[in-house]
């Protein structure tokens, strides 16, 4: 048990760098105490008795059918594609969605033509309320059928306890007074109190009226919901509403969810401004979901809808980790993230063929390396850069003899993907070269940068993109490297320690953290006190053009001072860093290949090795292929 917050583990959860045999330590459930929230407040009747599992037929109905019951009396819809397929046999009930996941509401009344639905069920017809709700989910299955009598008490309890309900049918009562009122409703998003208490608002406190034209004096992130429109508006995952308005019957009261500016909890804060002060959506989410030796947590007694809830939960803290990642590019270390692990995966030759390029941090995991944006993003892009020279639609077809003659008897390309995955592959591969190298659609030089076969950086785009292919601008992104926060990386800041070091001077950038350590606050390379380390280098894939050779010159050059410096051999200043390292021979035998392919055998699994291999095999110059 934790000390601090009385959350349960198991003893394989301890934090292992943390504990002692015999006094384990467990954070994440309240990190030490820092996280200290109130529970929510006590379930009201009948609720309470519609989720004890032993509390009768009503109670287990309710409890297969809470995710129905729940959306019955939901403010808003959740904008995402939920995958009901997985659960066809007798399996446990899985909770799957597809697509980005939101939360949309409505206005308070429908279109004349349109049926009520979600918070408008509050304000329209209310004399016909319950079969309003009942008419939603109407089925032929009696066992899974909604039960108007628990309906019709479930309705009563959020009128007399949920501050949300309450508010709704005030606004409902004013518009039947004076018809010709122009009401909307806004949801605040401030809240005043310590964020950490759960004392049941009031309905005054959490929502407000808009009487005539709307202004500009809201807050940022205040719903407005207006008495008549046809268009759905989407909810912050930081408006303390948020979840309250999806899970009534979590939040029977209108608590409110998460949002910002919730304090941490200590006997004696830092006053530092560099030491966050504040919960985030990830340990309060962390927080809610424990279960504890005391205390009651309705959340962990919903059934079914604490998978959405959990998912729902993980979408936000996902989502919101994306979005800061999206929207601070130009302040994060990207370059650190360039050509690793990925590389390997995809082959991927080139970041720009994708779009617009979102590099994840490291410490970002279970997402895809590339996030893509949508129509209008790629437009203004095109605006702003430029036209791109060509965008390519290629389309694998089954009945290519590559696939079908490996195919067994009986056997379709559908059955293998994988085959088809990797032909693929291929061909788009040799179709770029042929491309690269002017033999597709004849010579073209305007494109034969491969940089920019698909949307192309040059801030002039009338300017043939070949003048450019030397740019250091390949290496490092350009607004990374006209970013002051990035210029100062590791590699450059090794150039400055070879000119003021003479023992660094005599070492490849390979062997250098061997002997030094890495100081991210000063940027600066210090000699390492004690103890060495294993030097190593993150992985390239051969097809990744000059940042390949780059890598493989940094492994034999010693004190270099600069990317001239690199390209410099016998006094000769070659114009690639592949004319430099063909001038110091480091492509006339296969050493180099077997060390690559020793490299991915670290972490690489045998299909990736294969298809690096190939890649090898196509686009590299390999002194005896059998040899290698």
């Amino acid at each position: 048990m934790c000390p601090k917050c009385h959350a349960l583990y198991w003893y394989d959860e301890r934090c292992r760098r943390e504990s002692r045999v015999g006094s384990p330590v467990y954070n994440p459930c309240c990190r030490g105490g820092k996280v200290v929230l109130d529970n929510l407040n006590p379930t009201p009747s009948p609720l309470s008795e519609l989720l004890d599992p032993l509390g009768g037929p009503d109670s287990r109905h309710f409890l297969d059918n809470i995710r129905m019951y729940n959306s019955m009396f939901a403010f808003t819809s959740m904008g995402v594609q939920v995958d009901e397929r997985i659960n066809a046999g007798n399996a446990p009930y899985v909770f799957r969605v597809s697509g980005q996941l939101c939360h949309l509401i409505g206005s308070l009344l429908p279109l004349d033509d349109e049926p009520p639905r979600f918070a408008q069920l509050y304000m329209y017809d209310t004399q016909n309320e319950i079969s309003n709700r009942l008419g939603l989910f109407s089925t032929d299955d009696s066992l899974s059928a909604p039960r108007s009598h628990i309906v019709q008490a479930l309705s009563a309890m959020l009128g007399q306890h949920n501050c949300y309900v309450q508010a709704f049918r005030s606004v409902r009562e004013r518009i039947l007074a004076d018809p010709d009122d122009n009401l909307h409703l806004r949801i605040v998003a401030h809240r005043s109190g310590d964020g950490r208490q759960y004392a049941a608002p009031a309905a005054s406190e959490v929502v407000g009226l808009v009487v005539g034209d709307l202004d500009t004096t809201h807050h940022d992130r205040d719903i407005i919901v207006q008495r008549r429109s046809g268009l759905l508006q989407r909810i912050s995952s930081l408006h303390p509403s948020y979840m309250p308005f999806q899970y009534p019957l979590v939040f029977a009261h209108g608590e409110d969810g998460f949002h910002l500016n919730i304090e941490y909890s200590t006997t004696a804060p830092s006053t530092s401004s560099s030491v966050r002060q504040h919960v985030t959506m990830n340990e309060y989410y962390c927080y809610r979901l424990h279960v504890r030796a005391i205390g009651c947590n309705i959340l962990l007694k919903c059934s079914r809808l604490l998978q959405q809830i959990a998912v729902d939960m993980y979408a936000c803290v996902e989502q919101s980790r994306l979005s800061f990642v999206r929207a601070n590019q130009a302040t994060l270390r990207s370059e650190t993230y360039n050509n690793v692990r990925n590389a390997v995966v995809n082959s991927d030759m080139f970041g720009d063929t994708i779009g617009r390029r979102v590099i994840l941090p490291a410490s970002h995991v279970d997402s895809p390396r590339y996030m893509f944006q949508n129509y209008q993003d790629a437009v203004a892009i095109c605006k702003h850069l430029g036209t791109p020279h060509l965008f390519i639609t290629f389309t694998s077809n089954p009945a290519w003899p590559e696939i079908t003659r490996n195919l067994f008897p009986g056997q379709r390309a559908a059955d293998r993907p994988d085959l088809v995955c990797r032909v693929f592959r291929m061909k788009l591969n040799l179709m770029v070269r042929d491309f690269r190298d002017g033999r597709f659609f004849g010579p073209v030089s305007a494109c034969r940068d491969r940089d920019r076969i698909a949307i192309h950086r040059n801030s002039n785009p009338n300017m043939p993109a070949v003048e450019h292919q030397n740019n250091q601008n390949q290496i490092v992104d350009e607004h990374l490297a006209n970013n002051p926060v990035s210029r100062c990386t590791k590699l450059t800041a090794w150039f400055e320690l070879n000119a003021i070091d003479p023992f660094a001077h005599s070492l490849t950038y390979s062997q250098v953290t061997k002997y030094y350590t890495w100081h991210e606050d000063e940027k600066v390379w210090r000699y390492r006190l004690q103890g060495d380390r294993l030097a190593r280098m993150h992985f390239v894939h051969p097809t990744a053009g000059d940042v390949y050779y780059v890598r493989m010159l940094l492994n034999y050059v010693h004190g270099a001072s600069s990317f001239q410096h690199l390209r410099t051999s016998n006094g000769v200043l070659y114009p690639t860093f592949k004319e430099a390292c063909n001038a110091l021979g480091l492509l006339n035998n296969n050493t180099e290949w077997v060390a690559t392919m020793q490299d991915a055998a670290a972490m690489a699994s045998s299909p990736q090795l294969r298809c690096l291999f190939v890649n090898i095999l196509l686009f590299s110059e390999i002194a005896d292929a059998s040899e290698l």
